[in-house]
């Protein structure tokens, strides 16, 4: 049973842990045992991984090779439907509009000033990983999500690493979906000992240069314990979403929307901040109901991420719910009613924001990426894109006459830090007046 509370009668402490929550929540045992996987992976290679795909997936590969083999794309197609395939050719169509209207230039050159020229070069990444979730579902959006950017940042070697079904086989929509947006090699590997192989590298999987994508509470680990010697790209996962009403729209769709984000897992979490307590309260009997009426595994996960005391929350005014999602930074922000398009530009920490739009449409079709930072990390990083696959780096030329006033500026500066050598290197080129 869901309880409306007040925003204001939340304790300190419950404000605290939503507008904190962060990976350093999980339990010490779960880090040690993210080590010590990581470390088997390092020592033993391609052994490792099966033995753990065998303990944690409870698929046998001891006969299997890692990497998914050509006859398995053409399988994969056969096996789904037309609607299926041109409903992933749609959304990717998408996707590469997005993508491709947000990508920079290769190369851009600016005059700083007289004589002062620089050029910002941007190149691809030799090489990415993509982690794709399975445990819970199959992911095919979370394929070409991560793919058509990579892509389209010209990456030349595109991994996908994900967990296999039980018999051995990598889903059929994934395998699809990663044919034609782009990957170049699929592993049927997953949890964090994956993320060990992309980063450090076996018998049969050369190491990366990047590694991305959203996982579980373990693969997060992973990819934070791997960073020391790998990018890993912001922390995206397990889902979370918040919904701001004003009590104008359906409250049965708003159930539903509701819980779009919240049957991702136990470890997600969903919201709904409202102004008009009649408008919760009608809510919460259709959510009830929905929760009673879905089918497992799913019944279970929304028992466990919607939480009955922080699900259902009463503010004071719209003003005050928007304080509170600037200070929550949701991965996923859906504003409900006639005041949606007017809200959304005062919104400045979120991963996205959707105007009266159901998680679903822009999670899968709209071309916007939905891979998106979580645990408030929106205040500082942004959804997956183009840049994410490529490096900048600056070609900086200047003319005699420019150097002299730079260095005459640089050497005062040398001087003021105490640096002998940066002051030393100018004055012997005689930019002392």
């Amino acid at each position: 049973m869901f309880i409306i509370k007040r925003w204001e009668d939340l304790a300190d402490k419950e404000k605290y842990a939503l507008h904190n929550r962060r990976l350093c929540h999980v339990e010490s045992k779960e880090i040690t045992q993210t080590k010590k996987i990581i470390r088997q992976v390092r020592k033993k290679g391609d052994k490792a991984l099966r033995a753990y795909s065998k303990k944690f997936d409870h698929v046998d590969l001891y006969e299997t090779p890692l990497r998914v083999q050509e006859k398995e794309f053409a399988e994969a197609e056969l096996l789904l439907s037309a609607q299926v395939k041109n409903a992933l050719h749609f959304c990717i169509d998408n996707a590469l509009k997005v993508q491709n209207n947000d990508s920079d230039k290769a190369e851009t050159q600016k005059e700083l000033r007289d004589g002062v020229t620089i050029t910002s070069r941007s190149h691809p990444l030799k090489s990415v990983g993509l982690y794709v979730p399975h445990g819970k579902g199959s992911f095919p959006s979370m394929v070409y999500m991560q793919a058509v950017p990579a892509h389209i940042a010209g990456v030349p070697r595109i991994v996908m690493v994900t967990p296999p079904e039980k018999n051995g086989k990598i889903n059929p929509a994934c395998l699809y979906a990663a044919k034609i947006s782009g990957v170049h090699e699929v592993y049927r590997i997953g949890g964090a000992h994956s993320i060990a192989a992309l980063a450090y590298g076996t018998e049969s999987i050369e190491p990366v240069t990047k590694i991305l994508g959203p996982g579980s509470p373990y693969v997060s680990i992973a990819k934070h314990l791997v960073s020391l010697n790998i990018a890993t790209g912001t922390i995206t996962g397990p889902s979370e979403s918040m919904i701001i009403a004003d009590g104008s729209t359906d409250p049965q769709l708003l159930a539903h929307d509701l819980l779009i984000e919240a049957e991702h897992g136990k470890d997600a979490l969903a919201l709904l901040l409202c102004p008009d307590t009649l408008f919760l309260q009608k809510v919460k009997i259709f959510l009830e109901k929905l929760i009673q009426k879905a089918p497992e595994p799913f019944k279970t996960f929304f028992q466990s991420s919607l939480r009955e005391e922080l699900t259902l929350i009463k503010v004071y005014d719209l003003q005050e719910a928007m304080k509170v999602a600037e200070q929550f930074a949701p991965e996923h922000l859906l504003l409900h009613g006639v005041h949606a398009e007017e809200l959304a530009p005062y919104i400045k920490n979120a991963g996205e924001i959707l105007c009266g739009i159901p998680f679903s449409i822009a999670n899968y079709a709209l071309g916007a990426n939905s891979i998106l930072p979580t645990h408030g990390f929106s205040r500082s990083a942004s959804a997956l894109s183009v840049r994410d696959f490529q490096r900048t780096y600056a070609i900086i030329q200047a003319t005699p006459q420019a150097l002299q006033t730079a260095g005459t500026n640089a050497l005062y500066l040398a001087d003021y830090e105490q640096f002998y050598h940066h002051a030393l290197a100018l004055r012997v080129r005689n930019f002392e007046k």
